[in-house]
């Protein structure tokens, strides 16, 4: 009977028909067939055929464990885990879980690995984690092998050994496992081994991987991976990519490494970060930011570190973004379009390519206008000259946030960035604290007027008192010497913070200004 449903379920045979299958499967259930109740559970649980149904699904999966089928115990212990149904409760998967485990039940060994892996048990246990995951892998079980070679690869519980990573992705990948596929591509590309990084991403990417488009565009993008590898600090290029010309020469470069068949080719790169991106991708978000930063298109940059911006390396970007004053073409579409940051982040991609592309032809035709009428408008410009958005000009509150931002999550990069704007630009911050001081009782100044408002009863002479403005404090030197003096201690703080997070040019800087201090 049994066989009979699985029949008509799978259209072996005969035409497929779900309810014929049900019925089998009902009448086998009712023999007390232990794994014809799993088999209606899975049916009512993915509405295979009919309406999605958890309780259905929980009530089979019950009936079959109380009859010891295996497949149940880790069905009921994974509706447990994932609150279907029932209250989430991992107690009780746990107790699930461990009843198919002594029954050597792989898929139950792959999930309550899971479960000490991540901690999630209050019974918190790594190496059982990895030995649940080696008798899981040893019964062929995919996900374990992919968990089994990211604990080999990393570390994790065990001696460090590539090999065996390597041995427990290809084992998944053969499986034809999306996410086996994805770290041994990685493992290729880092023995160099271009195209069969290649082909395993392309294995991942057909099964609807989204880390693998970002990979295939860093395959492609070889000549940032370059640049990154040669310096100390892979997240730290953006002051130097934005004060360097990049020339296009460099596109269809090969690479020296004979095991190299792909060319370096920045379109194609920017092609895969595109798709990944739009799909959410961070890593690939960050990536666009700096290409479009190194190609001084500093909406578009913007736009994209901001999509990223809980990535560390983005913060620490936007950091340096605001430090140079890069933000002075948004300033400029906020003038010409009226262009919010609120606005720009809820573009779509076609959106945002439209509004920059209105934006160069504005700029195109105001700067040929001026042009034509240079000679004309002379005078007028002297007599209303002003802040000239387009000129980069530091925003350094933004640049403090966004580098105490990536510092909280242990970016060295950010902490030496930021020392080195509090030590080398320490008179700004002095004079920006003035500027605070002033906005501040700016601020004051009209809440007061609102309250003296508000309140009718009052005379007009106590109203006059609340709208005085208050006197602007003039910085004297002494006070800018004395935060000049606060912020090099600050920057030396900050110094000390990046080298315990491993920054070698900190420790550089440190020595240098100890140098400093002896002589």
């Amino acid at each position: 009977m049994y066989m009979l449903g699985y029949m008509y379920e799978k259209g072996y045979g005969i035409s497929m028909d779900i309810s014929m299958a049900i019925y089998w499967y009902g009448e086998a259930a009712k023999l007390k067939f232990g794994k014809a109740y799993n088999t209606l559970g899975n049916i009512y649980e993915k509405g295979i055929g009919v309406q999605k149904d958890d309780k259905k699904a929980y009530e089979y999966y019950k009936n079959g464990a109380d009859l010891g089928e295996i497949s149940c115990y880790t069905n009921l212990g994974q509706m447990y885990e994932n609150g279907q149904y029932v209250e989430e409760n991992i107690h009780q998967a746990v107790y699930w879980y461990q009843r198919a485990v002594q029954k050597n039940c792989a898929k139950a060994q792959l999930a309550l690995g899971k479960i000490y892996y991540y901690g999630m048990s209050p019974n918190y246990n790594f190496m059982e984690a990895i030995k649940l995951f080696q008798k899981s892998a040893e019964q062929g079980e995919a996900e374990a092998q992919v968990y089994l070679g990211l604990c080999y690869e990393n570390g994790y519980g065990v001696v460090k050994d590539y090999v065996m990573a390597k041995i427990n992705f290809e084992k998944a990948s053969m499986q034809n496992d999306v996410l086996g596929s994805l770290y041994l591509g990685k493992i290729y590309m880092k023995e160099n081994n271009i195209n069969a990084a290649l082909n395993c991403f392309l294995i991942s990417l057909s099964k609807g991987s989204v880390d693998a488009l970002y990979y295939i565009g860093k395959l492609y993008d070889k000549e940032e991976e370059e640049n990154n590898n040669g310096n100390g600090n892979s997240n730290n290029g953006l002051l130097t990519s934005c004060m360097n010309t990049i020339g296009s020469d460099g596109l269809s470069k090969s690479l020296s490494s004979s095991s190299y068949l792909l060319t370096t080719d920045k379109n194609m790169a920017l092609k895969y970060y595109l798709q990944a991106a739009e799909k959410g991708h961070s890593l690939a978000q960050y990536r666009l930011g700096n290409h479009y930063c190194q190609h001084k298109k500093y909406i578009l940059a913007l736009y994209w570190y901001l999509k990223s911006s809980h990535l560390s390396k983005s913060q620490n970007a936007l950091g340096q973004f605001y430090e140079l004053g890069l933000d002075s073409e948004f300033k400029k579409a906020r003038k010409l379009t009226g262009l919010t940051l609120d606005c720009l982040l809820h573009y779509s991609i076609e959106q945002l390519y439209s509004l920059y592309n209105h934006y160069c032809q504005m700029v195109q035709t105001s700067n040929n206008n001026n042009n034509n009428n240079n000679n004309n408008n002379n005078n007028n410009n002297n007599n209303n000259e002003g802040e000239d958005d387009s000129e980069p000009r530091s925003n350094l509150k933004e640049a403090k946030k966004w580098y105490y931002r990536s510092i909280l999550q242990g970016n060295a990069d950010a902490a030496f960035n930021l020392g080195q704007l509090y030590e080398t630009r320490c008179f700004d911050f002095s004079k920006l604290t003035g500027e605070e001081e002033e906005e501040e009782n700016k601020s004051k100044t009209i809440k007061n007027e609102k309250m003296a408002t508000d309140k009718n009863q009052e005379s007009l002479s106590s109203r006059d008192e609340f709208t005085q403005p208050l006197p602007t404090h003039q910085l004297s030197p002494e006070e800018i010497a004395e935060g000049q003096s606060r912020y090099i201690q600050k920057a030396i703080l900050l110094y000390e913070k990046a080298k315990k997070l491993g920054s070698k040019e900190a420790v550089e800087r440190l020595k240098q200004l100890q140098f400093i201090a002896y002589h």
